[in-house]
């Protein structure tokens, strides 16, 4: 392959009037331009690459996904450009779904499982609640229970040592020595030496 050194010596060397040299010449430096712009978009980590994965090609409107290169948050899903690899990652506390490349963000003492990327309960937490009503969340094994209903859709967590109560309306929890009163609209915890009763209205009170 001849260099530009080659071809330069060429142009001049050849006949021809001076308007006619001007002419190669200009169209041998925009040749040279052409290729040095190739080889800067190629080191532009923006630029779409030959022989790299379609990934790093984005449609217009369109946000990138962890791994992708990029230049500001704004390029990316996740909000995030990563100034040491110039690529989207996920922000701090949140996890990236291997199937779908989006980054989500599990509550407290939950973590994504890659399998469903779906949030659960991470080891030493209790799984509780529902899914058809308030969610799932976590009671933590060491300093909770989850307090779970028969009746109703609503679950809580009960602190270690204390009494699950249950309720047609939701479970509640009572301190220790305290015993659970049912009833209405209302619930309540009775102190030792008191025992459960109704007042004239149906709700529960707590009576000598």
């Amino acid at each position: 392959m001849e260099s530009r050194f080659d071809l330069m010596t060429k142009l001049f060397a050849g006949e021809g009037s001076r308007r006619e040299m001007l002419k190669r010449f200009g169209g041998l430096l925009g040749g040279a331009s052409l290729i040095s712009l190739a080889a800067s978009c190629e080191q532009n980590p923006v630029a779409p690459r030959i022989g790299e994965p379609a990934r790093d090609l984005v449609p217009p409107g369109r946000c990138k996904l962890p791994g992708q290169n990029c230049r500001e948050h704004l390029e990316c899903c996740s909000q995030f450009c990563d100034p040491t690899t110039a690529t989207c990652a996920c922000q701090a506390g949140t996890f990236e779904c291997p199937s779908s490349g989006q980054c989500v963000s599990c509550p407290m003492g939950q973590v994504l499982n890659p399998a469903t990327c779906q949030c659960e309960c991470g080891p030493g937490f209790e799984t509780c609640g529902n899914t058809s009503n308030q969610g799932l969340f976590c009671c933590q094994g060491q300093f909770s229970f989850c307090c779970r209903s028969s009746s109703s859709n609503l679950d809580t967590c009960c602190p270690t040592d204390w009494k699950c109560c249950d309720s047609p309306l939701n479970p509640f929890c009572c301190q220790p020595g305290y015993s659970c009163c049912v009833g209405g609209n209302f619930n309540a915890c009775c102190p030792p030496g008191t025992r459960c009763a109704r007042d004239q209205f149906g709700n529960p009170t707590c009576t000598m």
